[in-house]
């Protein structure tokens, strides 16, 4: 019987001892893995610095890789680098706009280019940033096209691919003003067609074979579905290699890389600390990018398609002859010059427009227009949804409306952001306008409207674009505001030849002074449309959208 006490007592100890065992090995562990995590033994994090990437989605991976292999403290805090996947053209429509939070610290885009635009527009972006790795632009060419003309034995040339003449190739391109691959290949083919008239001819081509969706271009093959159909366009060599993951030599969807025998600048992935980065968030950038230099890194660019800053691609290549491994020594970035011209020079063929549209919604643009039943209001916007309709989708367009005190004190206010109008029919603007715009009330804020309007414009202003203020209105400036000499005076000083910028006033009936519009107009470089019979206005806004895509008459 005492035995049986002092089992069942030994029992008992031995359950309790254990089931402390158990919670003290798991308070322990517990414990440990939180020394680890936040730096060791007593060593704790004193917080934490959030450093965010944004990264275009061609290098991501790799930065998103090795950011994360090696922790890093600083200042007894620890450091947590977010790497994100961002569209540049995207990123930089935010960097752009005042007072639009870009949600990093740091920007990876595709090119030099895009930054040196940015650094334009926002203070405190430096133009010039050090590159994280690199890619060739090249052309991609359907495998059966580029059999045709003589690959594998020479890889096809730039110039008979761009010549519209030259036989079966249909060559086409993404909007070079958001796609920096795009953007370098006009570089690539003006040096490739030195003759201008041929250069005009390889590019009012491409304009009319032109893909809207850069992350749909390879889909324009002949056998990928979507119209227009391709055999070449403009595209980057890791584009090329990605693709080519998917689809075998022999492929219908199969791509030759050709590559440009003329300098053509090359994607640099620029590494870019923004303004806003505090003191903190720039010293772990600096870490991060001692670690992105680091010869380890080369490999993660390598498993990505890239290539690194000196033109090296890393890993075995040589069982797929569709691209050229070889090293390739990057060709430079162009001046800011060079690039705006080639842009310019797109824009005159291609006609892309960024449009800052105003409507007037002062209360005379309630009055009826005799014999329609309508009134100004809805007879402008049935010609303005129809106007905006003829813009291509890839220009960019903002509506703005004004009277006298629509926000404040202010006249105007904005009705839709700027977008690419592929953007705004989705969204239904053309549809929709009516029920966007203030109902017609208070007097003519002309003056305060035109000053800000433009100053908008001229601080976002993009080449390779026709810009453009179109000011739709019935009256004259009905404003105690500015005076028409200060409005003169600060528009002669805002606009510059080398920025073209004009306003365009479409005067609607017969309260308008044709005068007063045409000293405005005149200060930028602009023209005045009438429409004295307001049931003209369709016309008229017709005749001026064609006189801006032509303002010379011979295209």
């Amino acid at each position: 019987m005492g035995q049986h006490r002092a089992a069942h007592r030994r029992s008992r100890y031995g359950l309790i001892l254990g089931s402390l065992g158990v919670t003290v090995a798991v308070v322990l562990a517990g414990w440990l893995g939180v020394m680890l995590v936040t730096g060791g033994f007593g060593d704790r994090c004193e917080g934490q610095v959030t450093l965010t990437v944004a990264a275009a989605p061609g290098i991501e991976p790799a930065v998103a890789e090795f950011a994360g292999e090696q922790p890093e403290r600083l200042e007894n805090r620890c450091v947590r680098v977010d790497v994100q996947a961002h569209d540049s053209s995207t990123m930089a429509a935010t960097l752009s706009t005042p007072n639009l939070d870009p949600g990093a610290a740091i920007w990876v885009p595709e090119s030099t280019m895009q930054v040196r635009r940015i650094a334009e527009r926002r203070e405190g972006i430096q133009p010039q940033n050090p590159s994280l790795a690199s890619t060739p632009v090249v052309f991609g060419v359907a495998e059966d096209e580029a059999e045709r003309m003589g690959w594998p034995g020479a890889r096809p040339d730039w110039a008979e691919l761009v010549d519209p003449e030259g036989g079966q190739v249909v060559a086409g391109t993404t909007d070079p003003t958001y796609d920096p691959a795009a953007a370098a290949a006009l570089l690539g083919i003006q040096a490739a067609v030195p003759d201008a008239p041929a250069a005009t001819a390889a590019l009012r081509s491409l304009s009319e074979h032109r893909v809207d969706d850069s992350r749909k271009l390879f889909e324009h093959l002949p056998d990928g579905g979507l119209e227009p159909a391709l055999t070449a366009f403009p595209t980057s060599e890791q584009q090329v290699l990605r693709h080519n993951q998917e689809h075998e030599r022999g492929s219908g969807l199969s791509v030759v890389a050709s590559y440009p025998a003329q300098p053509t600048p090359w994607l640099d992935y620029p590494f870019v600390v923004l303004p806003d980065a505090d003191e903190s968030q720039r010293r772990a950038a600096d870490r991060l990018l001692s670690r992105l230099r680091e010869p380890a890194f080369e490999e993660a660019l390598g498993r990505q398609g890239l290539r690194t800053t000196d033109g090296r691609l890393t890993g075995s290549r040589d069982a797929d002859n569709r691209i050229d491994a070889s090293p390739r020594a990057p060709s430079p970035q162009p001046s800011r010059d060079e690039a705006s011209a080639a842009l310019e020079r797109w824009a005159a063929v291609d006609a892309s427009g960024r449009v800052l549209n105003v409507i007037d919604v002062s209360g005379s643009m309630a009055t009826e227009v005799p014999g329609t039943g309508r009134t100004r209001m809805q007879v402008t916007i049935e010609a303005a949804k129809r106007g905006v309709g003829l813009f291509k989708p890839s220009t960019e367009y903002t509506l703005w409306e004004f009277s006298t005190k629509l926000e404040g004190d202010k006249d105007y206010r904005q009705v839709v952001p700027w977008k690419p109008m592929s953007k705004h029919a989705e969204d239904g603007l053309t549809t929709g306008l009516d029920s966007l715009l203030s109902a017609p009330q208070g007097a003519t804020g002309l003056y305060d409207t035109t000053l800000a309007a433009y100053r908008e414009a001229t601080g976002s202003w993009k080449p390779g674009r026709t810009n453009v203020v179109i000011i739709m209105t019935d009256g004259r400036n009905e404003d105690d505001g500015i005076t028409r000499e200060r409005l003169l005076t600060e528009l002669r000083q805002l606009s510059s030849a080398q920025r073209p910028l004009p306003i365009v006033f479409i005067g609607l009936g017969t309260d308008v002074d044709p005068a007063e519009l045409n000293d405005i107009a005149k200060a930028t470089g602009g023209f005045v449309s009438l429409a004295p019979q307001v049931t003209d206005i369709e016309q008229i806004f017709f005749s001026t959208l064609s006189k801006l895509r032509c303002p010379t008459g011979d295209c």
